[in-house]
């Protein structure tokens, strides 16, 4: 309970006062009528809150993180959440951002049907220690009808705790490794099964799976003393609402012998998390026809 006190005008020389105000701040939200049971009584944090999490809390550098960050709506009496145009994101220094989606799903959270908007940030973490992504916050205003069909606002302040972050050191690299670290599958193909000695084809190397895009770095190709391979071009495909990618890398390949000949294993080395030590992936040899020009 609070008083606001007298306020004084003076209007021609002479004091006029204001008869004081009292108000009652309540954490309850007013619905129109009392709800038979003190339990149900719902607040402000009932109608409408906030929640960040992360897939894990312990990871390796450069490892995939996904952060979700999901504002929460109750599915009743109208709830509507005003918030800026761009919602601020939590600082994430130490981290490299990835892509971003948003999504829209219900959830049950104690006996009430909510509405969320989840935001999903795909972060990769660019050190080893102990990182913290920031605290969600940011002011917004909730809106609902009472019982009685009444608009009601009031403002509030999201919020949600920092997140700690442990990362590991990756171990002693082999030569081989460009950086990738995730999961991942490779194969590999020519665009055509007809080679012609001097007529250029395409060797096309597809990596696919979970990491980041940007330390996916060209497989070497093993030296073909029968062709020249030129430098590849480079084409990412990001998945749509996922944390997948593939990373294709196309080689001119141009046959400068004919005969019979063969294409050697094409390699690929990264650090897998799941087996906390480096996996290569390797390519079928295949044998080859070049036709005399």
């Amino acid at each position: 309970s609070y008083t606001i006190p007298r306020i004084s005008v003076a209007v021609d020389g002479k004091e006029y006062l204001t008869p004081p105000m009292t108000v009652e701040v309540s954490r309850t939200v007013d619905m129109g009528s009392r709800p038979p049971d003190a339990a149900t009584e719902l607040t402000i944090e009932d109608l409408a809150f906030v929640r960040t999490s992360t897939d894990k809390a312990v990871l390796y550098q450069g490892e995939t993180l996904l952060l979700k960050l999901c504002l929460y709506s109750l599915d009743q009496y109208y709830v509507q959440v005003e918030s800026p145009r761009a919602l601020p994101l939590p600082g994430t220094e130490g981290f490299y951002s990835g892509q971003q989606w948003q999504q829209n799903t219900n959830e049950q959270v104690e006996g009430r049907t909510y509405r969320i908007t989840e935001i999903n940030q795909i972060l990769y973490p660019a050190m080893p220690g102990e990182l913290t992504i920031g605290a969600w916050q940011w002011q917004g205003a909730v809106r609902w009808y009472d019982s009685r069909r009444r608009p009601q606002t009031a403002a509030r302040m999201f919020a949600t705790d920092p997140i700690k972050i442990t990362v590991l050191p990756l171990p002693p690299q082999p030569p081989n490794f460009g950086g990738a670290v995730g999961r991942f599958t490779m194969q590999s193909h020519l665009s055509e099964d007809n080679l012609v000695q001097g007529k250029p084809v395409r060797l096309i190397v597809t990596i696919s799976g979970e990491g980041n895009a940007n330390t996916i770095s060209a497989p070497l190709i093993p030296e073909m003393p029968w062709a020249h391979i030129s430098d590849p071009e480079v084409e990412t495909r990001p998945q749509e609402n996922t944390i997948a990618i593939t990373k294709l890398f196309s080689y001119l390949l141009t046959p400068l012998e004919a005969g019979e000949h063969v294409i050697p294993p094409i390699e690929f080395t990264f650090f897998a998390p799941i087996l906390k030590d480096y996996k290569t992936e390797r390519s079928t040899e295949k044998s080859v026809t070049v036709q005399a020009s």
